[in-house]
């Protein structure tokens, strides 16, 4: 529950302890306490059911240091009385009083400044002729009022008469509920530039059309989402009138209300002292008394502690939500997103979520457009790498409902604990996305095989890995049934080209299957490989692909056909090294793996369909006795070598050769 503090300040004499002394016992009295301890009004006595704390206070010539100090600094709203019979008193509000509120709150570290009520006391000796300066004080208050946008409001009291009594504790719980000062420059008569980015955003998102203009259906949609009532006709038309008359810019030609006419109504309300109404649109869409986006409203708790270690994709009601968006922001209606139009579409977030992947990382047409499937993809890429970032980008978009639009699912890691196989094979497969690591040494052609799966062609000259680099693509692995995967595959850098993006346990437990790459013209770049593939979690289904086998020196081909290549090989590298890779790949199948290499050649896309098919196996089940588990693993990848598939394509006039076992 909401609470509010207000804190009671001014010159002594004023009639402090006095007002509050109304406040709380709902007559006058000429003698009450000095200063008041602190009291406590219950929320069914207060404004909008808050519990509200009154706080009293005492001055001699400073507040430094001062007991008076800790309670600013604690202070929801202030009251800074006068007397309306001393004109020093109002002088000393702009003097000392705001000075050092400001600095009180300045250094407590506020990111917003305290709300300021002003009140004149003594009011019934104006009527009595007692006041000889009025319209001075008058002039003064008013001259406060522009020029300190903190000040909120001010009134006349009199707590003799028991005048305007009730409506200053009002006036201070609003205040707190409702600030003002964040919302509307005083001193220009304009709404603040963080108020008005805030409810462009929220005309962006409510303008579901697209068109500039919210219709008399979108107003009405809004007024649903906001004050869970739809408006009346007669309320519709007195809105659209108010804007024509006082706003002329604000109509769109087609009658409906454009940006302009929607900020000149939120300024309107906030003129005429209701600001409930453009807190309740502003708090509505996730907006807090700073007008910052808060974190729990983009990132629910509830959500976050269940997507807390899983892997999110999307769910069929965000594909169809997003689908939607994407046609909103396709204005020429050539099933693609320019760049321009997604510019666009991510108008009500703080940039293109996606930046240098929107090309890089999906297909896309010539002209460098994004087709929808290419859209999605990028969001269930998202997901995967920066899942949380994703989310709260979906939340800024308007998708406030998480669980709708996202499909949490257990890691592959967890899956293969499963005892059942028929749960693990079930589980293992429900998901959208088959997700691929892929490992080698530099210059292996890593980037080359990603950009493959896009279809796109190897770039001009090598430049090594020097940012975090991710594809995605729909595969078809079954020809019969059409079914699709998304395959996504992450490029691992080579040690030294980058910051490796996957650097825990945590990352490979969302490995579906581990893709190593070699350069078979190269003894390294096999034997890196050899050791990447040691040193990874045995229980990751795995696919070798032999890159450069067009080239002659092949260390695999050279090893069975040529003795002195291999005498070669032995007087350079580790004898240990040579005779475990030898066996590993079997040599002696050379002649055979070569023929099918160039039968495949016509069937570029074997190759990420086998990818998918080995991630869609799941993991090998975890065994109690993991050494042993091991060993027959590995075993398993010896025994099986002589029915590896091997596939080759040509891209950009570069040929690539690649086999793949399991």
């Amino acid at each position: 529950m909401k609470s509010a503090r207000i804190v009671f300040v001014g010159d002594e004499g004023v009639g402090k302890s006095t007002i509050i002394n109304c406040i709380i016992s709902f007559v006058f009295q000429e003698q009450v306490m000095k200063v008041y301890p602190e009291i406590t009004i219950p929320p069914d006595s207060a404004f909008d059911n808050i519990s509200t704390h009154i706080i009293d206070t005492a001055i001699d010539t400073s507040i430094h240091g001062s007991i008076m100090e800790e309670e600013v600094k604690k202070a929801d709203a202030i009251v800074m009385i006068y007397a309306m019979d001393n004109v020093d008193s109002l002088l000393r509000i702009e003097s000392f009083w705001i000075p050092e509120i400001r600095r009180v709150s300045s250094s407590s570290g506020r990111s917003c400044t305290v709300p300021l009520i002003l009140v004149g006391n003594k009011a019934e000796l104006t009527n009595q002729g007692q006041v000889t300066n009025e319209t001075q004080m008058e002039e003064i208050a008013e001259g406060i009022m522009r020029s300190y946008k903190e000040v909120e409001t001010w009134l006349e009291c009199s707590a003799k008469s028991m005048i305007n009594v009730n409506e200053i504790f009002f006036y201070a719980q609003k205040a707190v509920l409702f600030p003002k000062n964040v919302l509307y420059d005083a001193s220009q008569g304009t709404l603040t530039d963080r108020c008005s980015s805030a409810l462009e955003r929220i005309f962006l998102l409510c303008d579901l059309d697209g068109d500039g203009a919210l219709s008399g259906t979108e107003l009405n949609e809004f007024q649903r989402k906001c004050f869970e009532t739809p408006l009346q006709p007669r309320d519709l038309e007195g809105v659209q009138a108010v804007v024509t008359e006082q706003c002329p810019l604000g109509s769109s030609p087609s009658g409906g209300l454009n940006v302009i006419g929607f900020l000149f109504l939120h300024l309107l309300f906030i003129q005429r002292g209701r600001l409930e109404t453009t807190w309740t649109v502003l708090r509505k869409f996730g907006y807090g008394d700073d007008l910052q986006l808060s974190e729990d409203f983009l990132y629910t708790p509830s959500f976050a502690a269940a997507a807390e270690g899983k892997m999110l994709d999307l769910s069929p009601s965000g594909v169809a939500h997003l689908t939607t968006l994407f046609q909103r922001y396709d204005r020429d209606r050539d099933d693609a997103l320019s760049p321009l139009e997604l510019d666009s579409l991510f108008l009500p977030t703080p940039h293109n979520l996606w930046g240098k992947a929107t090309t890089e990382s999906v297909a896309t047409d010539l002209n460098l457009n994004l087709p929808l499937a290419s859209f999605l993809s990028l969001w269930r890429l998202s997901l995967f790498l920066t899942p949380k970032q994703a989310a709260m980008y979906l939340s800024l978009l308007g998708f406030s409902d998480l669980f709708q639009i996202i499909e949490i699912y257990e890691t592959p890691a967890e899956i293969c604990k499963i005892p059942d196989e028929k749960i693990r094979k079930e589980r293992a497969q429900r998901r959208h996305s088959i997700v691929a690591f892929v490992f080698g040494g530099k210059a292996s052609g890593k980037t080359t095989f990603l950009r493959a799966l896009l279809h796109k062609p190897p770039k001009e000259e090598y430049a090594p890995t020097n940012a975090p680099y991710a594809v995605i693509h729909r595969v078809c692995f079954d020809k019969n049934s059409h079914h699709e995967k998304h395959l996504l595959m992450v490029e691992v850098p080579a040690g030294g080209e980058t910051k490796n993006p996957i650097n825990s346990k945590e990352d490979m437990d969302k490995c579906d299957v581990a893709v190593f790459i070699f350069d078979e013209s190269t003894f390294a770049s096999i034997l890196s490989t050899f050791h990447l593939f040691k040193s990874t979690n045995q229980n990751i289904p795995c696919v070798f692909v032999q890159t450069k086998a067009d080239l002659s020196s092949s260390f695999i081909t050279s090893s069975s056909n040529n003795n002195n290549t291999n005498n070669n090989i032995n007087n350079n590298n580790s004898n240990n090294d040579t005779k475990a890779i030898e066996d590993f790949f079997k040599p002696g199948k050379s002649e055979a793996r070569i023929k099918h290499v160039v039968s495949t050649a016509s069937h570029p896309g074997s190759v990420f369909v086998a990818i998918v098919q080995a991630g869609l196996k799941g993991r090998i089940h975890m065994a109690k006795d993991t050494q042993h588990h091991h060993h027959l693993l590995f075993a398993w990848h010896l025994k099986t070598i002589g029915f590896s598939l091997s596939a080759a394509f040509a891209i950009g006039g570069i040929f690539f050769a690649c086999r793949f076992l399991w």
